[in-house]
C-alpha cells in the first residue's frame, strides 16, 4: 500500500471559511475513518506525527483528516464570532459531505476539542453521514473551554506574564506551543467558545458504541471514567502515566482505538 502523503484540498465551511482536508485512500468497501484534532494542533501533528496515521493506514481503511478552522492550513479568522461551536460542526459536516457523501457510515476519532465537535456532530440533525463507532480522547463530556480568563490569555500571547491561574496558563501554553500557529486566531477561538452558549453546556451523551480514553495523569481521568460508566454503549481506557498532552501519541491509546473500530 502506498504511503505517499495525500495532497490537501480545501472545502468551504458554512460561513465561507476554507477548511483544509487530507484524504488517505483505502479499500472501496471499507468504512472511512474521520479524525478531528485538538486545540492548538493540526491534522499532521495530532495524527501523523503522533503515529496514528501509520497504525490506521495498516487497516486499509480510507482516512479523512481536517485542520479545524484557526489551525494548520485552514482559514484563520481573528473574530471570536467565527468560532461558535455550530460553525466548527458545520466545517466537519462539509468535509464529510465532500469526501464521503450522504448516507455512508463513518467511524470517527477525536481528541479534546475534536471530541467535543464530534459529539455535537452526532447530536445535530441533518448531518451527512451516520457515525458507526466513536473514539473520544481527552474528553469527559465537560463544557468546552470554561474556567479560565481569556483576557489573561491575550496578555500572555502579547508578551505579558504567564497567568498564575493554572487552566488559563495551560491554554496560553497550548496556543503558543506549535510553531506556525496563528496565535491571534487561536485566542479568538478560545474566546469565542468561552462565550458560546453551546460550548458552555455539557456535551450530548453519545448513543453509538464509544471508546473513551484519558491519561491517568490528566485531571479529566476520573470525571471521564464516571461519565463513561453512565453511557449506554461505552468503554473506558485509562492511559497509564499520560497527561492531557502526552496521551495523544500513546501506543495503548492507538492500539485500543484500532481494535475497537474493528
Amino acid at each position: 500500500m502506498s504511503t505517499a502523503p495525500p495532497s490537501p484540498t480545501d472545502v468551504t465551511g458554512p460561513d465561507g471559511t476554507p477548511v483544509r482536508v487530507y484524504v488517505t485512500p483505502g479499500a472501496a468497501d471499507a468504512v472511512p475513518v474521520v479524525l478531528v484534532h485538538g486545540l492548538g494542533s493540526d491534522a499532521f501533528v495530532n495524527w501523523e506525527q503522533a503515529g496514528w496515521l501509520r497504525s490506521l493506514r495498516a487497516t486499509g481503511r480510507p482516512l479523512i483528516r481536517l485542520d479545524q478552522r484557526g489551525h494548520g492550513g485552514s482559514g484563520a479568522p481573528h473574530d471570536p464570532a467565527a468560532y461558535r461551536l455550530p460553525l466548527l460542526v458545520g466545517d466537519l459536516a462539509a468535509v464529510v459531505a465532500s469526501t464521503v457523501g450522504a448516507g455512508r457510515p463513518v467511524d470517527a476519532i477525536g481528541y479534546s476539542l475534536g471530541s467535543r465537535v464530534l459529539l455535537e456532530y452526532l447530536a445535530t440533525p441533518g448531518m451527512p453521514a451516520p457515525v458507526r463507532r466513536l473514539v473520544l480522547g481527552g474528553s469527559a463530556g465537560q463544557p468546552l473551554l470554561q474556567g479560565f480568563d481569556p483576557d489573561l490569555v491575550d496578555r500572555a500571547l502579547g508578551g505579558g506574564p504567564v497567568p498564575a491561574h493554572a487552566e488559563t496558563a495551560r491554554i496560553a501554553r497550548t496556543i503558543a506551543a506549535l510553531p506556525g500557529n496563528d496565535e491571534r486566531a487561536l485566542a479568538a477561538l478560545v474566546r469565542g467558545l468561552h462565550t458560546d452558549p453551546a460550548a458552555v453546556r455539557r456535551a450530548p451523551d453519545p448513543a453509538v458504541p464509544t471508546l473513551v480514553a484519558v491519561g491517568t495523569d490528566d485531571p479529566l481521568h476520573d470525571p471521564a471514567r464516571a461519565w463513561t460508566a453512565g453511557l449506554p454503549a461505552a468503554t473506558f481506557v485509562g492511559l497509564p502515566g499520560r497527561t492531557h498532552v502526552s496521551a495523544v501519541p500513546s501506543g495503548v491509546f492507538r492500539s485500543a482505538a484500532v481494535a475497537f473500530l474493528g
